[in-house]
């Protein structure tokens, strides 16, 4: 036995200061896995009626290869650009950490285009959250004025998502994203129960693959919005403990390809069992479910704490960009304190709120989010970024990889829009 004294090592005390608070690794991915868990989910077995089951399939795979691809480029680019390099790179005010690599790799262009292509995500997810949190409580037969009781429903939930907005950083958001994975596990346990017993089983060759060319590629924004985490991934990387960030790529890739597995699943199994119910498969998937049962109540229930935890981890890049050029955001106990960030987040939310009252169309507000402004910041400007910055290092393997991801993004985003704005419209006009 050794007699040598035993040596301490001293760590730093601002180091043990910035490490308070902050997520492990498990913490990140429940936030990760509620973030992409929200009202994607509701619209996956109407994609799958309408891509198929083969191709739906596939699509997951191509998604969450090309997401796992875009963590690594966005986690490369920022230990380059934001901890190895700072000095490197010209200097801008803002919160946001992806909005900052983009400006310090492609200039003030690049910047402002990420700027709106991001605000078109981010808001249109959550007005899409509104839209589709409101039909649930409007869906629970509760007075006879269905119009009243949609109103008062929005009121109520524009008041939470607030609340839930003012709170001080993601990691106030673990408990509500840990209860929102339950409740969306238990809504769809339900809803496959109920569906195995009221309608017959009946699988049909013409269920693996696309009923057009058209459905194909309107629905493939629906796959990527469903999957989408990489606006908020560097926003929950930044509250990430130092020794949790070595392994961020892998636990970020088992996260999403449990939740794709799962997804699928869910997806392809409602499809067929809903396809024989009174109402087919709907966008919504919950308004297949017969009028009048007893069911919708809890169902619909759960699936409003689902969405609303997802609510605030997509306002938060959002408020990151904004309120960056107003200075630090100053925060008590539980909640932020600055007033200009109060009031502006008030503000939003309220608008996000008007516009989800006015244009209540879920299922084409999520494809041409995810058709358009989704493929861009989430695979385009990654592969940009990677391809310039690390332009005279990387292999031609890699240049090729982030080629390949450009230019199958650039496709898919044109064609998928043009088909997606074009149901949107529609859609308006009708209502008109």
């Amino acid at each position: 036995m050794s007699n040598e004294p035993e040596q301490n090592v001293l760590v730093p005390q601002e180091y043990i200061d910035d490490e308070k608070g902050k997520m492990n690794t498990l913490e990140f991915c429940i936030n990760l896995m509620k973030g992409i868990a929200g009202t994607g989910s509701l619209a996956l077995p109407f994609a799958f009626s309408q891509v198929g089951i083969i191709c739906g399939i596939i699509l997951f795979v191509v998604v969450c290869g090309m997401m796992i691809l875009a963590t690594w480029q966005l986690v490369q680019l920022n230990k380059e650009i934001i901890e190895d390099h700072p000095n490197d790179y010209k200097e801008i005010m803002t919160n946001n950490t992806y909005a900052e690599l983009v400006y310090k790799a492609l200039g003030s262009v690049g910047y402002w285009i990420y700027y709106v292509c991001s605000l078109i995500t981010l808001y249109g997810s959550n007005i899409g959250s509104m839209v589709v949190m409101t039909d649930f409580l409007e869906a629970i037969p509760i007075g006879s004025n269905r119009k009243l009781r949609r109103v008062i429903s929005q009121v109520i939930l524009t008041l939470l998502c607030i609340l839930l907005c003012l709170l001080k950083d993601p990691k106030m958001l673990v408990a509500v994203s840990s209860l929102g994975l339950y409740a969306i596990a238990a809504g769809f346990l339900a809803m496959i129960i109920f569906g195995f017993i009221e309608y017959p089983f009946k699988f049909e060759v013409s269920d693996l693959w696309p009923r057009s060319i058209s459905a194909f590629l309107q629905n493939f924004g629906i796959i990527v919005y469903c999957m989408g985490f990489i606006l908020f991934l560097l926003t929950q990387y930044k509250y990430l403990r130092r020794d949790c960030k070595k392994t961020v790529v892998r636990s970020t890739g088992i996260s999403i390809s449990l939740m794709a597995v799962l997804y699928s699943v869910v997806g392809i199994l409602i499809a067929l069992i809903y396809k024989n119910g009174p109402h087919g498969v709907q966008g919504n998937i919950l308004q297949s479910l017969p009028d009048g049962t007893w069911l919708a109540i809890p169902v619909n229930l759960l699936m409003v704490i689902t969405v609303i935890g997802g609510f605030p981890l997509w306002m938060e890049p959002v408020n990151e960009m904004v309120e960056g050029h107003w200075g630090p955001c100053t925060k008590g106990k539980y909640f932020i304190t600055n007033p200009v960030y109060i009031v502006f987040r008030i503000v939003e939310i309220v608008c996000i709120s008007l516009v989800a009252y006015f244009v209540p169309f879920f299922e084409d507000i999520l494809s041409v989010v995810g058709n358009f402004s989704d493929v861009i910041t989430t695979f385009m400007f990654p592969a940009v970024m990677h391809l310039w910055v690390f332009r005279k290092v990387n292999t031609w393997g890699i240049k090729l990889m982030d080629w390949a991801t450009l230019i199958f993004s650039t496709f898919i985003m044109v064609v998928c829009t043009t088909l997606s704005m074009k149901s949107l419209i529609e859609q308006l006009m009708h209502k008109a």
